[in-house]
């Protein structure tokens, strides 16, 4: 209790209420700055009564020093009041840009503090991005911002700074007090992007050990610490890669944070984390059995383990959503039946169906404390955007129902209005906090209030409304998430009479085209469309490269063989397709049409073999050619080969530079002539066994081409 009070920031009465209006009128204008632009008048408005409360601040001090964790706010390195609004909204919103600290002089211009918290709020992309805090926020006069740094807590033994994640898999780590002590409050954060790591077998060696290091240290510290970073120790151990997991089972070296695990990973913890995958997630580790009884030292089979697990399902928080956990293990079953764990825990949970389900009472006082935010009044953008981020940081089941209710009665307004975005924004917040929530009956109210904005009557309102949509990126994203959106916005896409709305379709298409839409696109040619519509339709194939898509591009090709400029874009669109088939451009390799059998053969070219491409090469030089009659198809053969890359065609530019014609030697000089050129660029070396005879050639320009390939190779 002393340590706390002392801890605690303690003013002078006047002082720190100047200082907690202050930091009241900083959490509005940060959002303020999430919905309204720099220069909008709401936006000035709360910068503007921001200064105003600075500067009664600057009546007692001329700098605010302000500490960040990631849950609160500290001024002089002290608490203002722990756990309290609005310090525990601020703290989390800087935490989340990197920002470690912040020094506000008092006196600061209202230009400087209107950009100060205009650039913090826009820098969160550019931090994800990878952007450093200077880079993103940038100098601002009158503020100093310092940013948050994992790499001095971490060290090497030669002290060289290095990336959080490089140093923990490093040789010979050296972890001090306070490396321990951040990495046992923040692991959670470090390893987040754990999945998306490569993990190399040396570095998963030196990873457990240092995490056996930590726990070991912090053991000897606190047993609650201990306890705290082992459940995140196996929340990072299950995020692995299934090998990287199976060798910290079989591997001996990891007895010690195998005995930690043991000691203090609480069953409850870890059945519950492994349901809230099963049955929300819908992933099963199959090394889950082998964890249990390597950590816990039993020897349990999928039977046993199933009737573990099914007991724990009884708890309430499962319970009342047996049905859906039934529903998701079901579909786990049907996956793979063969599965004895997961078909034996679903058979075992059938039998709580029967079960009385708890109900959710919704308490109406739960608000209070968002009483100014909820007042009675317009529906309006801002008041809409303020729920959703109240949404977001709420936990409590009862009142993040209180707050669906209140947006689904604001969300109207944007239907009536026509505008998209704002309803995109609640979907993409709906789905990060369900991503990020471990509360699995919060979970799936969120699930469940996503889904019924996401559905059949949004995607009407979209259609009946395509002329009014500019920008088709906000229905793009919610058509992925409406049950069989594709295949009627597909539909609309083949038959609408309107260009300009058959131009936006086509757009969201290309994003959200299906097997649904590829079987569609298959019926729709036997009504023999329009060419427009066909080459729209090649043109949205060409990006997507399935093998579906190719089997509607060679039909085009096949029902319209006397529409050659139809068919090129067609053999177009095939070409970037990596599922082509060489076959099928065989035929147009030796057509008239130059631009048809380029395609053609550039696009066997791409997949056959190396034999199959020298067959090729000599038909298209072994053409039957009388009196010159093919001499323009040859020459039209070299230019597509050498287009190609492909070099081993020279052989024949040698022959035919050398063989001199009986008749029309002036006029079919020209293929002798186009054959040298172009073995001069690709192989000069095979210029040199017919030199003697170029040089004594009756025509004059072969003459001169050979005498001054002689000088050079002399020089």
């Amino acid at each position: 209790m002393e340590d706390k009070e002392k801890n605690q920031l303690n003013l002078p009465p006047e002082e720190m209420s100047a200082v907690e209006e202050f930091f009241k009128g900083l959490n509005l204008s940060f959002r303020g700055a999430s919905m309204y632009f720099r220069e909008h008048p709401a936006f000035l408005k709360s910068t503007s009564e921001l200064k105003e409360k600075l500067e009664k601040v600057s009546l007692f001090r001329k700098v605010l020093s302000i500490g960040v964790t990631p849950e609160d706010l500290l001024l002089d390195g002290k608490y203002i009041k722990k756990g309290e609004h609005p310090y525990r909204e601020i703290a989390p919103y800087l935490h989340k840009r990197k920002i470690k600290s912040i020094k506000i002089n008092t006196t600061i211009t209202l230009q400087n503090l209107g950009d100060f918290v205009s650039k913090v709020a826009a820098s969160l992309k550019d931090i994800q991005d990878g952007k450093n805090v200077k880079r993103a926020i940038g100098d601002i006069r009158g503020v100093d911002i310092e940013e948050l740094d994992y790499s001095p807590l971490l060290e090497t033994k030669e002290k060289s700074s290095t990336e959080i994640w490089d140093i923990l898999f490093a040789k010979n780590t050296f972890l001090n007090k306070e490396s321990f002590q951040y990495l046992a409050d923040n692991l959670e954060s470090v390893i987040e992007d754990t999945d998306k790591i490569n993990l190399g077998e040396e570095s998963v060696d030196v990873l457990f050990d240092n995490l056996a290091k930590v726990g070991a240290a912090l053991e000897s510290l606190s047993e609650e610490k201990a306890r705290n970073f082992i459940q995140q120790v196996f929340t990072l151990l299950f995020k692995m890669p299934l090998e990287s997991l199976n060798k910290f089972l079989l591997s001996k070296d990891t007895a010690q944070l195998k005995a930690l695990l043991s000691k203090y990973l609480e069953k409850d913890f870890l059945f519950s984390n492994f349901i809230k995958q099963l049955v929300y997630a819908k992933k099963y580790n199959s090394l889950f059995l082998n964890f249990y009884n390597t950590v816990f030292e039993e020897e349990k089979d999928e039977e046993e383990m199933s009737l573990s697990v099914s007991q724990f399902l009884k708890r309430e928080d499962f319970l009342k959503h047996k049905n859906e956990v039934a529903e998701s293990l079901k579909e786990l079953f049907l996956k793979d039946p063969a599965n004895k764990f997961v078909s034996s825990l679903y058979k075992n949970t059938l039998s709580l169906i029967s079960e009385p389900s708890l109900n959710d009472s919704i308490d109406e006082k739960a608000l209070n404390n968002y009483a100014d935010d909820l007042k009675e009044g317009s529906i309006d953008t801002h008041y809409f955007y303020a729920l959703m981020e109240l949404l977001f940081i709420e936990d409590r089941i009862s009142d993040a129902k209180m707050l669906i209710s209140k947006i689904e009665e604001a969300s109207p307004f944007f239907f009536e209005e026509k505008d998209l975005h704002p309803i995109r924004d609640l979907v993409e917040l709906l789905e990060q906090k369900r991503d990020s929530c471990e509360d699995g009956a919060l979970s799936d109210v969120l699930r469940k209030f996503s889904r019924k904005i996401c559905d059949d009557r949004l995607l009407e309102l979209i259609l009946r409304n395509m002329a009014h949509w500019q920008d088709t990126a906000d229905i793009e994203f919610i058509v992925r998430r409406i049950d069989k959106a594709p295949l009627y916005i597909m539909n609309e896409f083949l038959t609408s009479k309107d260009i300009d709305i058959h131009h936006k379709l086509k757009g969201i298409v290309k994003e959200t085209m299906d097997h649904s839409t590829i079987a569609l696109l298959k019926n729709f040619l036997a009504k023999r469309p329009s060419q427009f519509i066909l080459n729209d339709i090649i043109d949205v194939l060409s990006e997507v490269p399935t093998e579906s898509s190719l089997e509607v591009l060679e039909e085009i090709c096949r029902n319209n063989r006397s529409n050659a400029k139809l068919i090129l874009n067609a053999l177009r669109a095939m070409r970037l397709n990596p599922f082509k088939r060489k076959d099928f451009f065989l035929p147009f390799a030796g057509v008239g049409d130059f631009y048809l059998r380029k395609e053609a053969v550039l696009s066997f070219l791409d997949v056959a073999s190396r034999e199959e491409k020298a067959d090729l090469i000599a038909k298209l030089f072994g053409v039957a050619n009388p009196l010159g009659i093919r001499d323009k198809f040859i020459m039209e053969n070299i230019d597509i080969l050498l287009s190609s890359g492909f070099k081993e065609f020279t052989s024949y530019l040698a022959k035919l530079a050398k063989r001199r014609p009986l008749f029309f030697k002036a006029k079919r000089d020209r293929l002798r002539i186009f054959s040298l050129e172009t073995l001069l660029k690709v192989d000069y070396q095979q210029v040199k066994p017919i030199l003697p005879y170029l040089l004594k050639d009756s025509n004059e320009t072969l003459r001169k081409m050979a005498t001054e390939f002689k000088q050079k190779i002399s020089l």
